[in-house]
């Protein structure tokens, strides 16, 4: 597969796996790469799109902690509900990097939609900033989240468009088990025509991850790809 040489992309199902701390660490590297000139360049500011409210912040603060062993500064929170502003958007989208939080996708989708934010993520893309899926984060970056029903997320606000960022011209199935037998394997892809889903799809487990960079994508441990 072919992608724009700007596109820094990673679609995680665990940011602390390994390989989901390797995938951050190559694209906000290579980002870092690119922006530097005769100095180093500080540490990457990263944004954090919550799939939902989070009182507490304690997915929040535990993301942060990683960026920072990982030499970024995770600075900003923003979520599309009960703490959405224009201004927090705008600060969310002035920072190098964007991480799209895990939760329930339908919800997730839902809120982005009545924001109005897809075309503004999609911009910042494709103008070279880096977004970091992870789990539902993901599945939006995909044409659409139908695969989220075959990671167990039910559409309880009974949504009815799926379309999403379509940065990426497959699924994303995250969670998948790591020691998934080849039948089993099979079984998403017999899932996935049962429930009439006809994009291709990466079946991704905790410690595999997919990212695109430079143009080309690098899947991370041996992710699956079923073409549907």
């Amino acid at each position: 597969m072919a992608f724009p040489i700007n596109l820094k992309l990673c679609l995680l199902s665990q940011s602390d796996s390994e390989q989901g701390r390797r995938a951050i660490d190559i694209v906000l590297t290579r980002y870092s790469q690119s922006r530097q000139s005769n100095t180093l360049l500080a540490q990457p500011r990263v944004g954090y799109l919550a799939s939902e409210p989070e009182p507490e912040r304690f997915f929040f603060n535990q993301t942060q902690a990683l960026y920072q062993e990982l030499g970024a500064n995770l600075a900003v929170y923003l979520d599309l509900e009960t703490g959405f502003s224009q201004a927090g958007l705008q600060q969310l989208l002035e920072c190098d990097a964007i991480h799209l939080a895990g939760g329930d996708t339908y919800r997730f989708l839902h809120s982005m939609k009545a924001r109005g934010v897809a075309n503004e993520l999609r911009m910042f893309a494709e103008k070279g900033g880096v977004i970091i899926g992870l789990s539902a984060g993901a599945m939006l970056l995909t044409p659409s989240i139908e695969s989220a029903a075959l990671c167990g997320d039910s559409n309880d606000l009974q949504l009815t468009d799926f379309s999403a960022l379509n940065l990426v011209p497959f699924g994303f199935v995250p969670h998948v088990p790591s020691q998934a037998s080849e039948k089993e394997l099979a079984s998403y892809a017999a899932n996935a025509e049962s429930l009439g889903i006809k994009q291709d799809l990466y079946l991704c487990a905790d410690n595999q991850a997919v990212v695109i960079l430079d143009g080309e994508l690098i899947p991370l441990n041996s992710p699956r790809f079923i073409s549907t």
